[in-house]
C-alpha cells in the first residue's frame, strides 16, 4: 500500500503569517471602560486585546470564535470555557 499522504500533504509555513482566528466579544460599555482603565494608555492600548482574551478564557466574557480560511468569510464556533 505505501504512504498515501505523499509530499503534498506536508505542512508548509506561510511566507507571511496571517491571522486566521478572530474572537468577537460581547460586553457592555461599562465593561469595556473598566478593562480600558486596567491598561496603560501610553502604550496605545496594545495590552487591551490580550486582556480581553484573558477575560474570555477565564469565563468572564462570552466569546464566539470566528475561524476563517483563505478567501472565506468565516465560520462561527461558540467557545464556552
Amino acid at each position: 500500500m505505501g504512504n498515501w499522504l505523499g509530499k503534498k500533504a506536508r505542512v508548509h509555513p506561510r511566507a507571511q503569517p496571517r491571522p486566521h482566528v478572530r474572537v468577537k466579544v460581547r460586553m457592555t460599555r461599562t465593561q469595556l471602560r473598566e478593562l480600558m482603565s486596567r491598561v496603560d494608555p501610553s502604550r496605545g492600548h496594545r495590552e487591551l486585546g490580550p486582556l480581553i482574551l484573558r477575560e474570555c478564557l477565564e469565563g468572564r466574557l462570552p466569546a464566539p470564535v470566528v475561524v476563517a480560511g483563505d478567501g472565506q468569510t468565516g465560520k462561527t464556533v461558540d467557545y464556552h470555557h
